[in-house]
C-alpha cells in the first residue's frame, strides 16, 4: 500500500514538472558558428600512380604512399530549426590543414608545405539531453557532399627549371558525426564545447595537364579521409 502512495505521489509531481519542462524548452529557427582545431587522420598506401605520355620514370616525381597532416583549423556555419529534444539543420564546413608527403623518399620542408582543404555541406539532425540545469548534452550526425583540394608545391619536373605548384580536386560524398556540451545563456542563446567528425568516402583527387607538349593524368586515392575537430560554437534562437 505505502509503494502504491509512493508511486501515485511521484506521478502527481513528475506530470507537472514534465509540463514545465515542455514550456521551457526553446524552440525556433536558429543559427550558429563554431570553429576550432582540426586533425586529419593518416593516409596510408596512396595510390598516386601518373599515366600519360608523362609518367613518373620520365618525368614528375614519385610521391610517398604515407601521408602526414599537420595540425589545422576549420569552422561551420548552420541555421535550421529546434523542435525542442530534436534539432534540424544544414550546414556549409571549412576546413585547412597541411600536409607532409615525400618526394622521391624525401619529405617536403615544413616551410614548404602541401595543404589539404576541404568544403563541405550536410544535412544534419541533433539531439539534445536536458539535464535539468543551463546545461544540455548533445549528440548527432549528417550526410552531403564535400569539395577536397590538395596543393602540392614546387613541383620539380624532369628536364624543366619551373617548379609549378599542382592543385588537385574532386567532389565526394561526406559524413558528419558529433558530440558535446552547450550551456543556455538568457534562454535564448547556447555556447557549446564540441567535436565534429568530419569525412569523405573515397575521393579521387586527380590533375590532368600538359607539360612541354606531352599529357599526363596525377590521380591521387587517399581512401577515405576522416577529420576530427574540437572547438567552440555560438548558437542563437530566433523565438
Amino acid at each position: 500500500m505505502r509503494i502504491r502512495t509512493l508511486l501515485g505521489i511521484a506521478v502527481l509531481v513528475a506530470v507537472p514538472s514534465l509540463a514545465a519542462f515542455a514550456q521551457a524548452w526553446n524552440t525556433g529557427v536558429y543559427a550558429e558558428l563554431n570553429g576550432g582545431a582540426v586533425m586529419v587522420g593518416e593516409a596510408n598506401d596512396v595510390a598516386a600512380d601518373v599515366t600519360g605520355e608523362r609518367t613518373v620514370e620520365n618525368s614528375l616525381p614519385e610521391l610517398g604512399r604515407d601521408w602526414e597532416f599537420t595540425l589545422g583549423a576549420g569552422g561551420a556555419a548552420n541555421i535550421g530549426y529546434d523542435f525542442g529534444a530534436i534539432r534540424l539543420d544544414g550546414g556549409v564546413s571549412y576546413l585547412s590543414t597541411g600536409i607532409m608527403i615525400s618526394r622521391a623518399n624525401k619529405l617536403q620542408e615544413d616551410d614548404n608545405m602541401d595543404t589539404f582543404t576541404m568544403l563541405a555541406a550536410t544535412g544534419n539532425a541533433w539531439y539534445d539531453i536536458d539535464t535539468g540545469s543551463p546545461w544540455t548534452l548533445y549528440f548527432g550526425g549528417g550526410f552531403g557532399t564535400a569539395y577536397l583540394g590538395i596543393q602540392l608545391v614546387d613541383i620539380k619536373v624532369k628536364e624543366m627549371t619551373d617548379t609549378p605548384d599542382y592543385t588537385f580536386s574532386t567532389w565526394s560524398l561526406a559524413f558528419q558525426a558529433g558530440a558535446g556540451i552547450g550551456y543556455t545563456i538568457a534562454d535564448f542563446m547556447v555556447i557549446d564545447l564540441g567535436y565534429r567528425l568530419l569525412g569523405s568516402i573515397d575521393p579521387t583527387l586527380e590533375k590532368s595537364g600538359t607539360i612541354g607538349g606531352n599529357d599526363f593524368k596525377w590521380p591521387l586515392e587517399p581512401g577515405t579521409l576522416l577529420t576530427h575537430r574540437i572547438g567552440l560554437g555560438l548558437r542563437i534562437i530566433f523565438l
